[in-house]
């Protein structure tokens, strides 16, 4: 397709078809369990442009998807919702996600990622240099990406690198034990592409900076709140002489904490809580609009926490049409 111009702000990553089953009670197990079905577009990198859209970026989202219905219905929704794109039809059906949303916001996630797993033979590196090359400052990998492909990841980073722009990554929702977890624990593999800001929660992120003494097993993260584990890992990650100049701690409705020179802790912004689905996306998104538009790493985190309070009043992850007007408020 042909490639917008103009655009600030490139994302790179996962884009999915997802089946939002919002449960009427707590979901009771081995039983039938009334819910309300609606289907959006979904995917980290998906929901990250589609909020910095919402913030008042320009942005450009570059993927893959399958030669399938999904794949044509994703296209359409894009262009729909104005969100500028650049996607790969490869061999493998457009990725899908079920989400089950419980009363509270609360959210279970059954992903298959189906052709974000070609992302590194499709056409993304070729459009990324063509966007970068027309006056794109920034390039944003989504953590679904190294999962995939490790090597693919550090490309895209060092050609953004190459280029003059910065870069940014998100960490994913994927624990150790998770079968997609292989790549990332071999200890031969450094993970982490060389990016500027790297943004994840307490359980995520020590996977990709292994800080020592912390211990990021499922098993013990659980049981424990991220208000407590945060504050903890961010004095350890300060220290760490290789990490990425920023990294931010999402921590949901504690907030979160910004590692620069030091740590800072970000207030949470109070909202009503209808659907967590997608809030560390719009967070990110926050965070990117403003750091770009020239804001401090705390005035960025400040935004990206509004965001946040936005995205988990309303249901799914995308941003309903409204929210594109706010800007950056």
């Amino acid at each position: 397709m042909t490639l917008t111009k103009g655009v600030d702000i490139v994302v790179v990553g996962d884009v999915m078809v997802d089946l939002i089953a919002t449960l009427r009670s707590p979901l009771i197990p081995d039983a039938d369990n009334p819910a309300d079905f609606v289907q959006t577009l979904g995917g980290q990198a998906t929901n990250t442009a589609a909020w910095l859209m919402a913030a008042g970026a320009r942005a450009s989202l570059v993927g893959a998807i399958g030669s399938d219905s999904h794949g044509s219905w994703v296209t359409d929704r894009l262009r729909d919702q104005g969100i500028e794109h650049s996607l790969t039809v490869v061999d493998a059906p457009t990725g899908q996600c079920i989400v089950v949303t419980e009363p509270g916001g609360a959210r279970t996630m059954l992903p298959n990622s189906g052709a974000n797993a070609k992302i590194a033979s499709s056409q993304t590196q070729q459009h990324v240099s063509a966007l970068l090359d027309d006056g794109a400052m920034h390039l944003h990998i989504s953590g679904y990406v190294p999962l995939h492909n490790a090597n693919f990841a550090r490309e895209l980073a060092l050609n953004a690198r190459e280029r003059g722009a910065s870069s940014s990554m998100d960490t994913p929702a994927v624990f150790p034990d998770s079968l997609w977890a292989g790549p990332v624990e071999d200890s031969r593999v450094d993970p982490l592409p060389p990016v500027d800001i790297l943004l994840g929660t307490a359980r995520e992120l020590p996977r990709w900076l292994r800080p020592s003494g912390a211990n990021h097993s499922a098993s013990q993260a659980a049981g424990q709140t991220d208000g407590q584990t945060a504050p903890i890992l961010a004095e350890r990650i300060v220290h760490l002489p290789n990490r990425p100049p920023t990294v931010v701690i999402k921590a949901g409705r504690h907030g979160a904490w910004l590692i620069t020179d030091r740590v800072a802790k970000i207030d949470p912004t109070a909202g009503r809580v209808v659907d967590t689905t997608g809030a560390g996306d719009a967070f990110t998104a926050g965070f990117l609009a403003a750091w770009t538009s020239g804001q401090s790493p705390e005035i960025a985190a400040k935004r990206a926490s509004v965001l946040a309070a936005r995205a988990v009043g309303q249901p799914g992850g995308q941003p309903l049409i409204d929210e594109r007007h706010h800007g950056h408020s």
